[in-house]
């Protein structure tokens, strides 16, 4: 038997493009969908809708979550994963070990910021 799981009224779906991990600047390329809905079956989403449809058997869902507008994203695996790069920061150890203050390193111009 099939354990099936439904999350609706996803306000904003945000999803790496295709389904195996990209190198380089394909990093970045991501889906937004709006009033999306997905049924996972068995760990494996089988259909995302948009558009506030929601997946044919949806109404079958052994499990419904409701997001109630929130935005739903895959988890970040890796334990320090930052959600925005600011840049490499492989300066800032030696600086830090010399004592000087993040405001230090920032006056330094050894931090940077993407904007």
């Amino acid at each position: 038997m099939k354990n099936t799981l439904l999350i609706k009224n996803i306000g904003i779906l945000q999803t790496p493009t295709g389904s195996f991990s990209h190198k380089g600047e394909k990093q970045g390329e991501n889906v937004k969908l709006k009033d999306a809905a997905l049924l996972i079956e068995d760990g494996i989403i089988k259909e995302i809708c948009e558009e506030g449809k929601l997946p044919e058997g949806a109404e079958n869902a052994d499990t419904v979550i409701d997001a109630e507008g929130r935005l739903v994203t895959p988890g970040l695996v890796e334990g320090h994963t930052h959600l925005v790069f600011g840049g490499y920061r492989q300066n800032e150890i030696p600086m830090k070990l010399k004592g000087a203050t993040y405001l230090d390193i920032l006056n330094a111009g050894e931090v940077f910021w993407i904007q």
